[in-house]
Protein backbone atom coordinates (compact mmCIF):
# COMPACT_ATOMS: atom_id res chain seq x y z
CA UNK A 1 0.00 0.00 0.00
CA UNK A 2 1.32 3.46 -0.88
CA UNK A 3 2.38 5.95 1.78
CA UNK A 4 -0.18 8.27 3.27
CA UNK A 5 -0.86 11.16 0.87
CA UNK A 6 0.40 14.52 2.06
CA UNK A 7 -2.99 16.09 1.38
CA UNK A 8 -4.55 13.75 3.92
CA UNK A 9 -1.86 14.50 6.51
CA UNK A 10 -2.46 18.24 6.05
CA UNK A 11 -6.23 17.77 6.31
CA UNK A 12 -5.86 15.80 9.53
CA UNK A 13 -3.46 18.41 10.94
CA UNK A 14 -5.64 21.40 10.04
CA UNK A 15 -8.76 19.82 11.50
CA UNK A 16 -7.07 18.87 14.74
CA UNK A 17 -7.64 15.14 14.17
CA UNK A 18 -11.34 15.63 14.95
CA UNK A 19 -13.67 12.65 14.90
CA UNK A 20 -15.31 13.49 11.57
CA UNK A 21 -12.00 13.71 9.73
CA UNK A 22 -10.69 10.58 11.41
CA UNK A 23 -13.86 8.66 10.53
CA UNK A 24 -13.53 9.68 6.89
CA UNK A 25 -9.84 8.77 6.80
CA UNK A 26 -10.36 5.39 8.47
CA UNK A 27 -13.37 4.59 6.28
CA UNK A 28 -11.18 5.01 3.19
CA UNK A 29 -8.09 3.17 4.45
CA UNK A 30 -9.45 0.31 6.57
CA UNK A 31 -11.70 -0.50 3.62
CA UNK A 32 -8.74 -2.32 2.08
CA UNK A 33 -9.76 -5.39 4.10
CA UNK A 34 -12.97 -5.55 2.08
CA UNK A 35 -10.93 -6.68 -0.94
CA UNK A 36 -11.55 -10.48 -1.14
CA UNK A 37 -8.40 -11.16 -3.18
CA UNK A 38 -6.33 -10.00 -0.20
CA UNK A 39 -7.97 -12.29 2.35
CA UNK A 40 -5.89 -15.44 1.65
CA UNK A 41 -2.70 -13.37 1.87
CA UNK A 42 -3.84 -11.75 5.12
CA UNK A 43 -4.50 -15.21 6.53
CA UNK A 44 -1.05 -16.41 5.45
CA UNK A 45 0.61 -13.30 6.92
CA UNK A 46 -1.26 -13.77 10.22
CA UNK A 47 -0.21 -17.43 10.33
CA UNK A 48 3.39 -16.50 9.62
CA UNK A 49 3.44 -13.94 12.42
CA UNK A 50 1.86 -16.40 14.86
CA UNK A 51 4.37 -19.09 13.89
CA UNK A 52 7.22 -16.84 15.02
CA UNK A 53 5.87 -16.96 18.59
CA UNK A 54 3.80 -20.15 18.82
CA UNK A 55 5.40 -22.62 16.44
CA UNK A 56 5.24 -23.61 12.79
CA UNK A 57 1.91 -25.41 13.13
CA UNK A 58 0.13 -22.03 12.98
CA UNK A 59 1.57 -21.31 9.55
CA UNK A 60 0.59 -24.79 8.34
CA UNK A 61 -2.96 -24.26 9.56
CA UNK A 62 -3.09 -20.82 7.93
CA UNK A 63 -2.00 -22.35 4.59
CA UNK A 64 -4.92 -24.79 4.64
CA UNK A 65 -7.32 -22.08 5.80
CA UNK A 66 -6.16 -19.67 3.07
CA UNK A 67 -6.67 -22.39 0.45
CA UNK A 68 -10.20 -23.10 1.69
CA UNK A 69 -11.08 -19.40 1.67
CA UNK A 70 -9.68 -18.87 -1.83
CA UNK A 71 -11.52 -21.89 -3.24
CA UNK A 72 -14.77 -20.85 -1.54
CA UNK A 73 -14.55 -17.36 -2.98
CA UNK A 74 -13.86 -18.68 -6.48
CA UNK A 75 -16.13 -21.72 -6.75
CA UNK A 76 -19.12 -20.99 -4.48
CA UNK A 77 -21.78 -18.28 -5.05
CA UNK A 78 -21.62 -16.79 -1.56
CA UNK A 79 -21.22 -13.29 -2.97
CA UNK A 80 -24.23 -13.55 -5.28
CA UNK A 81 -26.47 -14.84 -2.51
CA UNK A 82 -25.45 -12.13 -0.04
CA UNK A 83 -25.59 -9.38 -2.67
CA UNK A 84 -29.09 -10.41 -3.71
CA UNK A 85 -30.22 -10.01 -0.11
CA UNK A 86 -28.79 -6.48 0.00
CA UNK A 87 -30.33 -5.51 -3.33
CA UNK A 88 -33.76 -6.91 -2.44
CA UNK A 89 -33.82 -5.23 1.00
CA UNK A 90 -35.29 -1.93 -0.25
CA UNK A 91 -38.08 -2.10 -2.86
CA UNK A 92 -37.98 0.75 -5.43
CA UNK A 93 -40.39 3.66 -5.06
CA UNK A 94 -43.58 3.63 -7.12
CA UNK A 95 -44.57 6.23 -9.71
CA UNK A 96 -47.15 7.56 -7.27
CA UNK A 97 -44.43 8.19 -4.67
CA UNK A 98 -42.27 9.94 -7.28
CA UNK A 99 -45.25 12.04 -8.35
CA UNK A 100 -45.84 13.14 -4.77
CA UNK A 101 -42.18 13.93 -4.08
CA UNK A 102 -40.81 17.45 -3.92
CA UNK A 103 -37.28 16.50 -4.93
CA UNK A 104 -35.26 13.72 -6.57
CA UNK A 105 -31.84 13.06 -5.03
CA UNK A 106 -29.05 11.33 -6.96
CA UNK A 107 -26.04 10.22 -4.94
CA UNK A 108 -22.61 10.45 -6.57
CA UNK A 109 -20.43 7.44 -7.27
CA UNK A 110 -21.27 7.04 -10.95
CA UNK A 111 -18.28 8.81 -12.47
CA UNK A 112 -15.02 7.17 -13.47
CA UNK A 113 -11.46 8.38 -12.99
CA UNK A 114 -11.82 12.15 -12.54
CA UNK A 115 -8.19 12.89 -13.41
CA UNK A 116 -8.52 11.06 -16.73
CA UNK A 117 -11.74 12.99 -17.43
CA UNK A 118 -10.01 16.31 -16.75
CA UNK A 119 -6.86 15.60 -18.73
CA UNK A 120 -8.79 14.08 -21.66
CA UNK A 121 -11.42 16.80 -21.40
CA UNK A 122 -14.20 14.21 -21.74
CA UNK A 123 -17.04 12.88 -19.63
CA UNK A 124 -16.15 9.63 -17.88
CA UNK A 125 -18.76 7.45 -16.17
CA UNK A 126 -18.30 4.21 -14.26
CA UNK A 127 -20.21 1.02 -13.58
CA UNK A 128 -22.93 2.82 -11.60
CA UNK A 129 -23.93 5.15 -14.44
CA UNK A 130 -27.56 4.01 -14.02
CA UNK A 131 -27.77 6.47 -11.11
CA UNK A 132 -27.48 9.51 -13.37
CA UNK A 133 -29.22 7.92 -16.38
CA UNK A 134 -32.34 6.84 -14.52
CA UNK A 135 -32.28 9.94 -12.32
CA UNK A 136 -32.37 12.21 -15.35
CA UNK A 137 -35.09 10.07 -16.93
CA UNK A 138 -37.25 10.47 -13.81
CA UNK A 139 -36.62 14.20 -13.75
CA UNK A 140 -37.54 14.48 -17.41
CA UNK A 141 -40.83 12.73 -16.63
CA UNK A 142 -41.44 14.99 -13.59
CA UNK A 143 -39.61 18.25 -14.42
CA UNK A 144 -41.42 20.16 -11.66
CA UNK A 145 -39.36 18.31 -9.05
CA UNK A 146 -36.06 19.61 -7.78
CA UNK A 147 -33.15 17.46 -8.94
CA UNK A 148 -30.32 17.32 -6.39
CA UNK A 149 -27.01 15.71 -7.34
CA UNK A 150 -24.75 15.18 -4.34
CA UNK A 151 -21.06 14.33 -4.41
CA UNK A 152 -17.55 15.71 -4.62
CA UNK A 153 -15.28 12.67 -4.65
CA UNK A 154 -15.06 9.41 -2.73
CA UNK A 155 -11.31 9.07 -3.22
CA UNK A 156 -8.92 9.56 -0.32
CA UNK A 157 -6.54 11.68 -2.40
CA UNK A 158 -8.82 13.42 -4.87
CA UNK A 159 -7.46 14.63 -8.20
CA UNK A 160 -9.15 15.93 -11.32
CA UNK A 161 -12.69 17.18 -11.74
CA UNK A 162 -15.28 16.78 -9.01
CA UNK A 163 -18.26 14.50 -9.51
CA UNK A 164 -20.61 17.47 -9.41
CA UNK A 165 -18.67 19.14 -12.22
CA UNK A 166 -18.75 15.98 -14.36
CA UNK A 167 -22.46 15.60 -13.58
CA UNK A 168 -23.10 19.10 -14.84
CA UNK A 169 -21.20 18.27 -18.04
CA UNK A 170 -23.35 15.15 -18.53
CA UNK A 171 -26.59 17.08 -18.06
CA UNK A 172 -25.45 19.87 -20.36
CA UNK A 173 -24.31 17.47 -23.09
CA UNK A 174 -27.70 15.74 -22.98
CA UNK A 175 -29.39 19.13 -23.28
CA UNK A 176 -31.29 18.53 -20.08
CA UNK A 177 -32.56 21.85 -18.61
CA UNK A 178 -30.59 23.10 -15.61
CA UNK A 179 -33.38 25.35 -14.33
CA UNK A 180 -34.43 23.03 -11.51
CA UNK A 181 -31.15 21.16 -10.97
CA UNK A 182 -29.05 21.74 -7.85
CA UNK A 183 -25.54 20.47 -7.10
CA UNK A 184 -24.01 19.66 -3.73
CA UNK A 185 -20.24 19.92 -4.20
CA UNK A 186 -18.65 18.86 -0.90
CA UNK A 187 -19.69 15.31 0.10
CA UNK A 188 -17.06 12.58 0.14
CA UNK A 189 -19.06 9.74 1.68
CA UNK A 190 -22.69 8.77 2.23
CA UNK A 191 -22.93 10.36 5.66
CA UNK A 192 -21.71 13.68 4.27
CA UNK A 193 -24.25 13.34 1.44
CA UNK A 194 -27.06 13.20 3.99
CA UNK A 195 -25.69 15.99 6.20
CA UNK A 196 -25.01 18.41 3.35
CA UNK A 197 -28.34 17.77 1.62
CA UNK A 198 -30.14 18.46 4.92
CA UNK A 199 -28.49 21.90 4.99
CA UNK A 200 -29.51 22.92 1.48
CA UNK A 201 -31.73 26.03 1.31
CA UNK A 202 -35.44 25.80 0.51
CA UNK A 203 -35.48 22.13 1.44
CA UNK A 204 -36.86 20.52 4.58
CA UNK A 205 -35.87 17.00 5.60
CA UNK A 206 -39.54 16.28 6.29
CA UNK A 207 -40.41 16.98 2.64
CA UNK A 208 -41.32 13.96 0.49
CA UNK A 209 -38.27 13.08 -1.61
CA UNK A 210 -36.97 10.26 -3.78
CA UNK A 211 -33.40 9.04 -3.34
CA UNK A 212 -31.60 7.22 -6.17
CA UNK A 213 -28.47 5.15 -5.68
CA UNK A 214 -27.17 1.65 -6.42
CA UNK A 215 -29.26 -1.21 -5.05
CA UNK A 216 -26.31 -2.68 -3.14
CA UNK A 217 -25.70 0.69 -1.50
CA UNK A 218 -29.33 1.47 -0.69
CA UNK A 219 -29.70 -0.50 2.57
CA UNK A 220 -26.88 1.46 4.26
CA UNK A 221 -28.00 4.73 2.65
CA UNK A 222 -31.55 4.29 3.95
CA UNK A 223 -30.36 3.83 7.51
CA UNK A 224 -28.03 6.86 7.36
CA UNK A 225 -30.65 9.26 5.97
CA UNK A 226 -33.34 8.05 8.36
CA UNK A 227 -30.96 8.44 11.32
CA UNK A 228 -30.45 12.08 10.33
CA UNK A 229 -34.18 12.77 10.31
CA UNK A 230 -35.29 12.33 6.69
CA UNK A 231 -38.76 11.16 7.67
CA UNK A 232 -40.55 11.20 4.32
CA UNK A 233 -37.96 9.69 2.01
CA UNK A 234 -38.68 7.02 -0.60
CA UNK A 235 -35.96 5.01 -2.30
CA UNK A 236 -35.44 4.08 -5.93
CA UNK A 237 -32.72 1.47 -6.31
CA UNK A 238 -30.81 1.13 -9.58
CA UNK A 239 -27.65 -0.61 -10.82
CA UNK A 240 -28.77 -4.13 -9.90
CA UNK A 241 -26.15 -6.87 -10.27
CA UNK A 242 -28.26 -9.90 -9.36
CA UNK A 243 -31.72 -11.13 -10.42
CA UNK A 244 -34.63 -10.79 -8.01
CA UNK A 245 -34.98 -14.54 -7.43
CA UNK A 246 -32.37 -17.25 -6.98
CA UNK A 247 -30.51 -17.79 -10.22
CA UNK A 248 -29.15 -21.08 -11.43
CA UNK A 249 -25.59 -21.31 -10.18
CA UNK A 250 -22.96 -21.03 -12.88
CA UNK A 251 -19.21 -21.21 -12.43
CA UNK A 252 -17.98 -17.63 -12.72
CA UNK A 253 -14.93 -16.77 -10.59
CA UNK A 254 -14.85 -13.17 -11.82
CA UNK A 255 -18.50 -12.59 -10.90
CA UNK A 256 -18.13 -14.32 -7.53
CA UNK A 257 -15.18 -12.11 -6.57
CA UNK A 258 -16.90 -8.97 -7.89
CA UNK A 259 -20.04 -9.64 -5.84
CA UNK A 260 -18.04 -10.46 -2.72
CA UNK A 261 -16.12 -7.20 -3.10
CA UNK A 262 -19.38 -5.21 -3.05
CA UNK A 263 -20.83 -7.23 -0.16
CA UNK A 264 -17.74 -6.92 2.04
CA UNK A 265 -17.58 -3.18 1.33
CA UNK A 266 -21.19 -2.71 2.41
CA UNK A 267 -20.90 -4.97 5.47
CA UNK A 268 -17.78 -3.13 6.62
CA UNK A 269 -19.53 0.19 6.01
CA UNK A 270 -22.55 -0.90 8.04
CA UNK A 271 -20.30 -1.99 10.90
CA UNK A 272 -18.29 1.24 10.85
CA UNK A 273 -21.40 3.44 10.76
CA UNK A 274 -23.06 1.41 13.51
CA UNK A 275 -20.04 1.60 15.82
CA UNK A 276 -19.73 5.35 15.21
CA UNK A 277 -23.42 5.96 15.94
CA UNK A 278 -24.22 7.14 12.44
CA UNK A 279 -26.94 4.52 11.94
Amino acid sequence: MSSLPWKVIIELRDNGFNSKVMFYFLSKTIGIISEPLLHPFLILFTGLMCSLFFGRRFFTISCYFALVVACSYIFLPFGSIALRQLENATPPATDNQISDARAIIILGGFTNNSLVAQERNQISVGSSAERIIIGLAKHKAWPDKKLIISGYSGKLNKTGWSEAFISKMIITSLQHPLDNVFFEYESRNTYQNAVNISKMPNLDISDPMILITSASHMFRTKKIFEKLGFSNLSFYSVDYQTPFTQEKWLFSPEENISHLRVVFHEWLGLLAYKLSGRI
